[in-house]
């Protein structure tokens, strides 16, 4: 028997067990749990805002409005009272920001250190995709992120891993999950387990080939929610999609992908990640024109560093930053808010109104006509469930979590690897040249394609001196199965050494790109020393390190220090090779479901034609 519930249905399930309460309190019959005085507050429903005090009890809002409403029919001989109140006069009330798709692996920090991080941000919900752990460690990882969010000071929505693999066949990860096992997990009832993460293999699902079909089937029977992801789609193809259940899309690459998306019906997660440049947003917001009103657009972040949030914020970023590209201040804090929950099938949340969930922040507010003036800075104030977790700007004491076993396991189940297995020698028989096939790079885009070039041979191996443009990628299971796989990389902003990663999405295998074999061999055994990370040895054998041990994909660390450590890493890349880091490039160059080739633990994989190809074409003479 099914047991999945869906969250929308347990939050409409508690707030009817409130409501005799709720009411008692709005009648002044009984204390609510806090009153928040003299605020200026948004409606997300008209987009004004006027002076009122907002009322909670049960984590829900009782009222939203003055004590003394002129005219009002049935006035109530008590008035509201609350156990306690805070005093926000000259503040700005706007509901909770939530962030309809993210990785926290992705953050580089485990759950309950982000959570602390996102609350100053004014980030209340994040609806998590925890793929990057699952495909390192099964279902051990999924209970870790479930257990390590449990006393957030934020609210923490796991979605579960539609592609474990990413692409079976193509690629080896640490976990392998069938429609079977994903129908286990919802069937948990787990609360905080909250439907299908991004369906990202979708030319499977279009297709409707067996297991794809069978996992959005899974979902489809239990009315979970289903998270999309889909490239360039148009037309019978895209429809196709949304036929097969696919409700949300993060993956426009320009204004003609979000205005498709947007006729298709689907949800668009407008998305500012640590790898978009400011002539993306630029293109993405203008796509927006497309719809009629922003009720089907929704503010995500994907992927983005814990440096990046801590200097430039998280979904207040991205409301700041639609609103400095033409979208109207009230709109843009409805897409971080109202519209993704109402996308992801939840009525009572993302609004300061009656009956809706007590998430709200507190900002600053401007001078007559600048009510939206501090949209993108930290909030004074966070309420997440009716209860303060900011105040003054700080962080309110909560319940402490001590460490997880989980947390001090090596995950890198990789044997050192000496300078030979970094050397690409020539197939039997060769010339003194061979030829061999390039993925052409080109950042800060996410589409690559194939080129090809000839190499000499040189002391029993392939050899690129002279060729500047060019640079070894290398990507290596590191879940035991022995398997590595060996591409050549053209354009790839590298003058020097090596890098090497096992964030590497989303199997999460030790990726290293570079020119030669010593520094690849350093940096890989590093990794493999500290559980994961990322490091880069320079030409002169100079290494440094962004330890990652919690599958490694994350650190327990303070966040300044791991952002610190982020901070190292770049410029240590930046000034040996005279331009920044592309950390998170090299982490997708191994996802093999993002056109048209990417690296694997197996080999170069065509995404389109969805098999594996040679590096080598032919020899030359």
């Amino acid at each position: 028997m099914n047991s999945f519930v869906p969250f929308g249905k347990r939050l409409e399930e508690r707030l009817n067990r409130a409501r005799p309460k709720l009411l008692r309190c709005l009648r002044g019959q009984e204390d609510c749990d806090y009153h928040i005085k003299g605020a200026a507050v948004f409606n997300s429903f008209t987009g004004t805002v006027k002076p009122a005090g907002i009322w909670l009890a049960e984590g829900f809002i009782v009222y939203a409005g003055e004590q003394e409403t002129p005219g009002e029919q049935v006035p109530f001989p008590s008035p509201m009272r609350a156990q306690q109140t805070c005093d926000a006069a000259g503040f700005l009330a706007l509901p909770g920001f939530a962030d309809a798709h993210m990785h926290i692996e992705s953050t580089m920090l485990i759950p309950r250190q982000l959570g602390r991080v996102l609350a100053l941000t004014g980030t209340t919900t994040i609806i998590t995709d925890p793929h990057e752990i699952v495909n390192v460690a099964g279902e051990e990882g999924l209970r870790y992120m479930l257990d390590s969010s449990e006393d957030s000071p934020i609210r923490q929505i796991n979605l579960i891993p539609s592609c474990v693999p990413a692409a079976p066949g193509l690629e080896h990860s640490g976990a392998d999950w069938t429609a079977r096992k994903i129908a286990e997990i919802l069937d948990w009832g787990h609360p905080r387990i909250g439907g299908l993460a991004e369906a990202m293999n979708y030319l499977d699902i279009i297709n409707s080939r067996e297991r794809m079909a069978a996992i959005m089937e899974a979902a489809l029977q239990r009315g979970a929610f289903i998270q999309g992801h889909c490239f360039g789609l148009r037309g019978r193809s895209l429809s196709a999609y949304v036929l097969a259940g696919g409700q949300s899309n993060h993956e426009s690459l320009n204004s003609d992908d979000v205005a498709a998306a947007i006729e298709a019906g689907l949800q668009v997660d407008i998305r500012l990640t640590s790898s978009l440049v400011a002539d993306q947003v630029q293109d993405l917001a203008a796509g927006l024109a497309a719809g009629r009103g922003y009720a089907g657009i929704s503010a995500c972040t994907d992927d983005v560093h814990i440096r990046d949030i801590l200097r430039g914020g998280h979904i207040n970023r991205t409301v700041r930053n639609l609103a400095d590209n033409g979208i109207p201040p009230q709109d843009a804090v409805n897409i971080a808010s109202l519209n993704v929950w109402r996308s992801f099938g939840v009525q009572h949340a993302g609004a300061l109104a009656a009956g809706y969930l007590g998430d709200i922040q507190l900002l600053p507010l401007g001078p007559a006509g600048g009510a939206y003036q501090a949209l993108g800075t930290r909030p004074a104030g966070v309420f997440v469930d009716g209860k303060p977790v900011v105040w003054e700007g700080k962080l309110v004491p909560g319940p402490g979590t001590s460490g997880f076993a989980f947390e001090k396991r090596n995950t890198v189940n990789l044997p050192p690897q000496p300078e030979e297995a970094f050397r690409v020698k020539p197939p039997p028989s060769s010339a003194e040249a061979v030829n061999l096939r390039t993925i052409q790079y080109s950042a800060p885009g996410v589409i690559n394609t194939a080129g090809e070039t000839s190499l000499p041979v040189k002391d029993g191996a392939l050899s690129l001196e002279d060729r500047p443009d060019l640079a070894w990628i290398k990507v290596l299971n590191r879940h035991g199965r022995g398997t590595a796989g060996t591409g050549l990389l053209q354009g790839y902003p590298l003058a020097e050494g090596a890098i090497a990663s096992t964030i590497s999405h989303d199997s999460h295998n030790m990726t290293v790109v570079y020119r030669d074999a010593a520094p690849a061999s350093q940096a890989v055994n590093a990794l493999i020393e500290c559980g994961g990370g990322i490091a880069y040895v320079d030409g002169k054998g100079a290494l440094t390190l962004l330890p990652l041990p919690v599958g490694g994909l994350m650190s327990a660390d303070d966040p300044e220090q791991v952002a610190e450590q982020v901070e190292s890493v770049e410029g240590a890349y930046r000034a040996a090779n005279k331009t920044d880091a592309p950390l998170l490039n090299i982490a997708i160059m191994a996802l093999p479901v993002i056109p048209a080739l990417r690296m694997s633990d197996l080999g170069i994989v065509d995404i389109l034609a969805q098999k594996i190809i040679p590096l080598f074409l032919s020899s030359g003479r």
